[in-house]
């Protein structure tokens, strides 16, 4: 196993890394280096995803090239591919760690409401419906982060809520405004 990996639920490691619990994802615009078996399950265990700039760029222009109209863009995207999958790890598994990644990559969007929805419709979706149960502090600290700034707030309004969706869970979140 990496020596910089640590267990499910750690905050940020030392090297700023995110532990994310399945692959390490790490390396300038590179695609998965290292997959860390956890023996016979054939099931990756813990890893590491560099909570950088290189991580928030790779993850929009994923964005950018998977939803362009040009078929060589798209091709293009896989690239980046990496960057999409740490960040939708890191919500389906309530990593430690993933609000400051979803406030950085809310902040690099830019205020562009379709990224931001995008954000909302993947990662933030995720974290707050699928996936394990949700951790009070990382809900405290989302709901925090929507209250303090205009792109996570907007990004949360791309969340998609269901008919048997925690009706307190939804509240919390809702009041930032409908869904678009």
């Amino acid at each position: 196993m990496s020596e910089n990996a640590g267990s499910m639920g750690s905050a940020l490691a030392r090297n700023g890394a995110l532990v994310t619990g399945r692959e390490e994802l790490v390396g300038q615009n590179e695609d998965v280096r290292e997959r860390i078996d956890d023996g016979d399950s054939g099931v990756a265990s813990n890893a590491v995803v560099r909570l950088d700039a290189e991580l928030v760029r790779a993850y929009w222009t994923y964005w950018r090239l998977s939803s362009s109209a040009e078929r060589i863009d798209r091709l293009e995207s896989s690239k980046c591919f990496w960057a999409w999958e740490a960040v939708q790890t890191a919500a389906l598994e309530r990593t430690d760690g993933i609000v400051s990644l979803v406030v950085a990559l809310a902040d690099a969007a830019g205020g562009d409401v379709q990224k931001l929805a995008f954000l909302g419709a993947g990662p933030i979706e995720d974290f707050l419906r699928h996936g394990q149960d949700p951790v009070v502090q990382i809900l405290d600290e989302l709901h925090d982060a929507a209250c303090r700034n205009e792109g996570v707030r907007l990004a949360v309004r791309g969340v998609w809520w269901g008919d048997d969706d925690d009706p307190l869970l939804v509240a919390r979140f809702i009041r930032f405004g409908p869904t678009y």
